[in-house]
């Protein structure tokens, strides 16, 4: 994680939600971890942090 609360994987960039407790892990490493059903979760330090996914290249219909 870099020091403001963003998290870049895989052409994603997970936003955590920023509180005292998720402050303190700026710069340490996270675990993404993708389930079947379609869920991920950010672990650290044996939390699971809140987030907020954005694509940075959203596939975008013609249509749309």
């Amino acid at each position: 994680m870099t020091r403001n609360p963003t998290v870049h994987f895989k052409r994603k960039a997970y936003l955590v939600e920023p509180t005292l407790e998720t402050l303190t892990f700026g710069g340490r490493r996270f675990l993404v971890h993708k389930w079947e059903d379609g869920r991920e979760e950010l672990h650290c330090a044996g939390w699971i942090l809140p987030h907020w996914v954005f694509e940075k290249n959203p596939i975008v219909n013609g249509a749309e």
